[in-house]
């Protein structure tokens, strides 16, 4: 049965810095962009050793920009000025994140994920860099998002559509499991999976990552694992964890009608939204 504690509240959302989530995600898009948000971009640290707290939130900020202009409730006269540093931190972010031999960006603590409740993090030792398939996508995202963006504000966009093709390059090769269906972590250097129930191998479907027959696979494992109940949400953690309580996260399940409506898997995206 429902109850309310079932649900992660908005203010269990604390691992998420500001201003990034709170006006780009909880807050809609209208108003957007505020000096707090220009002076956040210009002051955010990112860093290769130390864990950046949230680290996905400059990209699904980036993300959240180009919904809002398709959706006409920003100008690109108010986008203009953020556009150098928004190219600078996001490129500064792949650069720091690189993984060498697969092309991918990585985390280097679980405060850094957008599932940072997920279990595979309870696997990992501290040092380890983790290749996250949530992350990525959500990377991803942000890199169409500056292509759509570049192309509307006249901007050279090389750069962006490099990265992009590296990460779309090495992403299917490195963390599809086809026996199972989905994505799954790894850390870097290893070529074994991080096997476990989260969701995250199922939300690379918010962006242009799966093939088509991959996202039906994928489809598939999510009615399968992660169905609860009628109420039109997904556990982050599959069904058969046998978890009582079992957290439903808004924000994958925000990300996730974003990549049900992608591959037009329309009945599922409308009983979630």
């Amino acid at each position: 049965m429902h109850k309310e504690k079932d649900i992660l509240s908005l203010s269990d959302l604390h691992h998420i810095p500001q201003p990034f989530l709170r006006e780009g995600f909880l807050l809609g898009v209208e108003g957007l962009p505020s000096d707090t948000v220009v002076s956040n971009l210009e002051t955010w640290q990112l860093n290769d050793k130390v864990y950046t707290a949230g680290l996905y939130t400059l990209p699904l900020y980036i993300y959240h920009l180009a919904k809002a202009h398709r959706a006409g409730k920003i100008s690109l006269e108010s986008l203009l000025p953020l556009w150098p540093l928004l190219a600078t931190q996001l490129e500064r972010l792949i650069e720091l994140r690189e993984d060498a031999d697969s092309g991918l960006p990585f985390l280097i603590d679980y405060r850094e994920s957008p599932l940072p409740k997920a279990s595979y993090w309870e696997m990992l030792e501290a040092k380890d860099k983790v290749l996250e398939p949530a992350f990525i996508a959500i990377v991803m995202v942000a890199l169409e998002a500056m292509l759509y963006l570049g192309e509307q504000l006249e901007k050279d966009t090389s750069t962006v559509l490099q990265a992009s093709e590296m990460i779309a390059f090495g992403f299917n090769e490195a963390l599809w499991e086809e026996e199972y269906g989905i994505y799954f972590p790894k850390e870097v250097g290893s070529d074994d999976f991080i096997v476990s129930n989260s969701i995250g191998g199922i939300l690379p479907l918010l962006a242009d990552l799966p093939t088509q027959e991959q996202a039906e696979a994928i489809y598939k494992a999510l009615s399968l694992n992660f169905v609860h109940g009628q109420f039109g949400y997904f556990p982050s953690e599959c069904v058969e964890t046998g978890k009582e309580e079992r957290i439903i996260d808004p924000l994958a399940n925000y990300l996730l009608l974003d990549g049900l409506s992608r591959f037009e898997f329309t009945a599922t995206g409308k009983a979630l939204q």
